[in-house]
């Protein structure tokens, strides 16, 4: 393999892994957030309990121990300080979570080679 063929896959690789990235975030970005389900109203219910200073209570009064408290707080804490909607604050954390995944699995296949990175 020339290094100019290298070069030229590195290139190709890079923007394939960008373009599929801006895609990804475009599409879930304009997708509206899927109509909450049980988990999201639980863990809603405890992030605006711990966020109240109540700790991690459900909505019905359970003490909620099978999990942190952090992603229900990190959840509530827009919605408890300024109001913002929580599940449409959730769905951009997924957007951005998914990114960075997308990212790091891209990171990881160009190390074994660039091409394989655009595959990810």
């Amino acid at each position: 393999m020339t290094p100019r063929l290298t070069l030229a896959e590195r290139r190709v690789a890079l923007g394939v892994i960008a373009i599929a990235v801006a895609l990804y975030v475009l599409v879930l970005g304009l997708i509206p957030a899927r109509y909450p389900g049980s988990d999201e109203a639980k863990y809603l219910g405890i992030g605006l309990n711990f966020m109240a200073g109540k700790g991690p209570i459900t909505a019905f009064g359970a003490f909620f121990q099978p999990h942190s408290p952090l992603w229900p707080a990190v959840m509530a804490a827009p919605q408890a300080w300024f109001g913002v909607d929580a599940y449409a604050w959730a769905h951009v954390l997924n957007v951005v979570a998914g990114a960075i995944v997308l990212v790091l699995g891209a990171g990881i296949g160009w190390r074994i080679r660039p091409a394989a990175g655009a595959l990810v």
